[in-house]
């Protein structure tokens, strides 16, 4: 009975420990997944004032060009990523006036090699 109770009590423990390792082992990829979707979300915002052509030249021609009132446009860019798309609200002197990101996979992607 007793032989019973320790080993139940080891088990408790030993499952807390494991428990503890995985959210250590885990802590790392958890922490990289949020520093990554921040710094592309401050990467983005700072393109806000800048010619949308200079955005065009380092990231290529968006999927769709839509007409807004007011002589904006929107520049609809579908990233590399399979779940991410970014908005540019560009006004009448071809300058980014303000962004929206959609999508639960926006972070910077590697090219292909």
């Amino acid at each position: 009975m007793t032989v019973t109770k320790n080993f139940s009590r080891l088990g408790d423990s030993a499952r807390a420990v494991l428990g503890r390792a995985a959210i250590l082992a885990l802590w790392p990829f958890l922490v990289a997944g949020c520093v990554s979707r921040h710094s592309f979300e401050s990467d983005i915002a700072s393109w806000v004032g800048a010619p949308i052509n200079q955005w065009r030249w380092h990231n290529g021609e968006p999927a769709r060009i839509l007409a807004k009132d007011g002589g904006h446009r929107i520049f609809v860019y579908r990233m590399k990523n399979e779940d991410c798309t970014v908005y540019w609200d560009v006004n009448e002197n071809n300058l980014i006036s303000s962004y929206r990101i959609e999508g639960t996979d926006c972070r910077w992607a590697p090219d292909p090699i």
